[in-house]
């Protein structure tokens, strides 16, 4: 499972450098990529980062509809994210 987390996150780190040199079709394959692994083995944070850069790629080519799925994707993994790590925290202080 590590090799797989390590691998969607490179992943989508080589296809946010891809984006952000203007190598969209690079990027769009690599993130692709990224999101299939993460999906296959519930990978949540790598996940929405993918859907991340996937909205900012879509933006980017003029698809501004599948530039907001994507991002309500993110926002939505983002927020559940978030929620969990705020009940960790509150059970950790609890324990206290």
């Amino acid at each position: 499972q590590g090799l797989n987390n390590l691998t969607a996150s490179v992943l989508n780190l080589l296809g946010k450098t891809y984006l952000e040199n203007g190598k969209l079709d690079n990027a769009k394959r690599v993130l692709f990529e990224g999101l299939e692994l993460s999906r296959q083995n519930d990978i949540y944070e790598e996940l929405a980062k993918g859907n991340q850069y996937l909205a900012a790629y879509f933006a980017q080519i003029g698809d501004f509809k599948k530039a907001f799925e994507y991002q309500s994707q993110f926002v939505s993994l983002n927020d559940s994210l978030e929620n969990i790590a705020s009940r960790d925290r509150l059970a950790l202080m609890q324990g206290m």
